[in-house]
């Protein structure tokens, strides 16, 4: 009866001390001495220090639910999930936005310059022919759209990378968002995190890649955040998270599947070489507004 009893008594110590985070300052001493105990078939005061040991946690630990370990692997599996679809989500945003100020810094002037030909010549026909109103209108709105535009992009920060410093852009980045991603820090922390993280997503879309160093450092010299899974006790507060990550996760999902099936990104994936891209696409431009300017 007293093995058993043992056997028992010590299983519940192993899973004890495996399962939930003791301070191992605090049970260090009986741990040993239980042991020692043990060792020395002293199995009635080994029983009496194993039956204190745990009575000492019972109140934090409620003999915890075994489902608890599971929500918590389940939340941290979540967790690093969420954080890879929004890896691929900001690196796909990353890409086109690159795209966009290329295209505008190589063939936004020409582009604009064509685009105010065609406004002036609608304009000349639909003053002689009411019918060319509407074509006209048009014309000058996306006139207008471009110009705004190209002047937004024009005015952006951006650094162009080696291929070596944008492939450790992406790492560092990496590294820093699973450190501060709101949506897997605890509500308290909440706050703090979703302003790193923008200042980090801001940076990496800008290939700042000492401020992406930086915000990484400060983190990991910081240690700021705690993990939900980790801040949470109950189990029924453990699957209301689980609920909530999923939810964020399939949000996440559907953005990406929208990006990649948006007009540009199509357009995107299709160029083998960007630099093979944007040099037959300005010779064409280069026509099209010689064109323009010969027919007027």
């Amino acid at each position: 009866e007293d093995e058993e009893d043992i056997v028992f008594q010590t299983s519940n110590l192993k899973k004890l001390l495996e399962k939930y985070s003791l301070d191992e300052n605090k049970i260090i001493d009986q741990a040993s001495t239980i042991g020692d105990f043990l060792s020395r078939k002293k199995y009635e005061k080994a029983i009496k220090l194993i039956e204190n040991f745990l009575s000492q946690f019972r109140k934090v630990i409620l003999y915890v639910n075994q489902e608890i370990p599971a929500l918590k692997l389940e939340i941290k599996a979540l967790e690093l999930q969420i954080n890879s679809l929004e890896n691929e989500k900001t690196d796909l945003e990353k890409t086109i936005r690159e795209f966009e100020i290329r295209h505008n810094r190589e063939l936004g002037a020409i582009v604009l310059k064509i685009l105010e030909l065609r406004k002036r010549r609608l304009k000349v026909e639909a003053e002689k022919d009411s019918a060319k109103q509407n074509e006209y209108e048009e014309a000058e709105k996306d006139y207008s759209e471009y110009q705004s535009d190209f002047s937004e992009i024009q005015s952006e920060k951006y650094s162009k990378l080696s291929s070596e410093d944008e492939i450790e852009i992406k790492k560092i980045f990496r590294k820093a968002s699973k450190l501060c991603h709101p949506d897997v820090v605890n509500d308290e922390q909440k706050e703090k995190a979703e302003k790193i993280f923008a200042d980090l997503n801001k940076a990496y879309k800008e290939n700042d890649i000492k401020t992406v160093m930086i915000i990484l450092y400060n983190l990991e010299d910081g240690n700021f955040f705690v993990s939900k899974s980790d801040s949470i006790k109950e189990s029924d507060q453990l699957r209301m998270k689980v609920m909530e990550l999923e939810l964020i996760r399939d949000e996440l999902i559907k953005s990406i599947s929208l990006i990649k099936e948006s007009e540009t990104y199509q357009t995107i994936a299709e160029i083998k070489d960007w630099d093979i891209y944007f040099k037959e696409t300005h010779e064409k431009l280069v026509n099209e507004l010689r064109n323009l300017e010969n027919s007027d």
